[in-house]
């Protein structure tokens, strides 16, 4: 799903407007990823319920775009697929909290091996600490949950479920549930790794649809 887990990598910069009283800083973001991932379809997928891939201790890179309280950093969707259409992931800084929040970024794309002739759509929120402002050597720690969903209607189960054959109709969304993922950023290999529980991770627990409370 995101960053470069299972295969070739997709890179959509995030492009923004900054204000003239901030001059932007770019950097290179190099962490170490633990992804826990459930797939509704294709290769290692499950029944709802359990994780279905587990990655520990990957180690990856970002490049960002720091200008006052945004933080811009580039998306990757990994995978041979078209190339992904979305609007932009920002995190934007809660001076009540400490934490660069991400509400909210989305990402279309196509990818037939595990989702067949759908398009999937994915939703990103999380929040990223820094030790001061952000910057390549100040991560300290970070949480981003992943949802993907194909809206395709419900009176087409029998079709979706012959490429999906796990999805989940998500009244809220009107879509199929049909991918989610946690994962957990952090400036070293964390020891001892984690194990964490199907489905969310701390600080509190959150729903499908609003994660964190963001």
């Amino acid at each position: 799903m995101r960053v470069t887990i299972l295969g070739f990598a997709i890179v959509v910069m995030l492009l923004a407007v900054v204000p003239e009283t901030f001059a932007p800083a770019t950097f290179t973001l190099s962490y170490c990823t633990s992804a826990f991932s459930w797939r509704a379809g294709g290769s290692g997928s499950g029944p709802f319920g359990s994780w279905t891939h587990v990655y520990r201790v990957i180690f990856e890179s970002r490049e960002c775009t720091h200008a006052g309280n945004s933080l811009h950093i580039a998306v990757t969707v990994s995978g041979l697929r078209d190339e992904p259409k979305g609007e932009p992931s920002v995190y934007i800084f809660n001076n009540t909290i400490g934490l660069w929040i991400m509400h909210e970024g989305m990402a279309t794309y196509m990818y037939p091996p595990r989702y067949g002739p759908y398009t999937a759509t994915n939703y990103f929120r999380g929040y990223l600490k820094f030790n001061g402002d952000p910057s390549a050597t100040t991560l300290v720690h970070g949480v981003e949950y992943e949802w993907i969903y194909i809206y395709v209607p419900r009176n087409q189960e029998a079709s979706v479920k012959t490429v999906l054959p796990h999805a989940r109709w998500d009244e809220m969304m009107q879509a199929w549930l049909v991918g989610f993922t946690v994962y957990i950023y952090d400036s070293t290999t964390p020891n001892p790794p984690y194990n964490i529980p199907f489905q969310f991770v701390e600080p509190i627990q959150p729903s499908d649809h609003n994660p964190l409370n963001l």
